[in-house]
């Protein structure tokens, strides 16, 4: 290596270590609470996907989860959350942040649409030939009609990986602690992604519960290409066969 490359290169891995230190120390993925459509399936086809919303059992759940994340992190470490655009995941959000409000934390929230459950357009109403088409192709590859793929999900958190990444790069204002309040679909799509799993994994991995609480923690191991960044640390259950 010239000694030019050598500076090169140093240079490449002292940039890539400030952006590494910069990361969020924790991410707290959180889903929403019980919808009236987890109730009512025939609300799927009477409510525009983004304007369901909870019921009082997801209220409830929602507070609980609200005095679970409270018990999770220090009064003293820095906080954002990321929320989904869709109503019950804001609705998830009002009520957890009060518990945040009344215990005096200091934090800052921002909507982004990339955290968006997965659009299933006219998957929810589809013909059984069609459902059968979609087990056929796998739960990951299918589109449907006017909806998105596991794989088009994939994409948006490739992308939302991306803006923390420049985030870290640009404005190094670090957090100790990231929530993001979202969806099923992205449960499963951001742990493939930030644990680098393969797409076989998604099928294996159980759907979490309403205002389920997956917690992923920044690895003490340097890793200059920033592919195996975050480490899981709670309980992620598998389907068995």
């Amino acid at each position: 290596m010239s000694l030019i490359q050598s500076i090169v290169h140093r240079a490449f891995i002292l940039e890539r270590r400030i952006i590494f230190n910069n990361l969020p120390d924790k991410i707290f993925l959180v889903n929403h609470g019980e919808t009236e459509a987890n109730i009512n399936k025939r609300l799927y086809t009477q409510i525009p996907q983004d304007k369901i919303k909870l019921t009082k059992k997801g209220e409830e759940q929602a507070l609980e989860t609200g005095k679970k994340l409270q018990k999770l992190i220090h009064q003293n470490e820095s906080l954002k959350f990321y929320i989904s655009s869709y109503k019950r995941a804001l609705q998830t959000f009002d009520i957890i942040k009060k518990e945040f409000q009344n215990n005096k934390y200091k934090f800052i929230s921002q909507i982004e649409p990339l955290l968006r459950e997965q659009e299933f357009g006219m998957m929810r109403y589809v013909l059984p030939e069609e459902k059968e088409k979609r087990k056929l192709i796998g739960k990951y590859y299918y589109r449907g009609k006017e909806g998105e793929s596991g794989s088009d999900v994939y994409r948006r958190v490739e992308r939302f990986k991306r803006k923390l990444i420049k985030q870290a790069e640009y404005y190094p204002q670090k957090y100790n602690n990231v929530v993001l309040i979202t969806h099923a679909c992205w449960f499963r799509v951001f742990t493939l992604n930030f644990l680098n799993l393969s797409i076989d994994a998604y099928h294996h991995l159980i759907r979490p519960e309403k205002c389920a609480i997956w917690i992923f923690e920044k690895s003490k191991k340097f890793d200059p290409v920033l592919r195996n960044v975050y480490e899981v640390k709670s309980n992620i259950e598998y389907y068995k066969f």
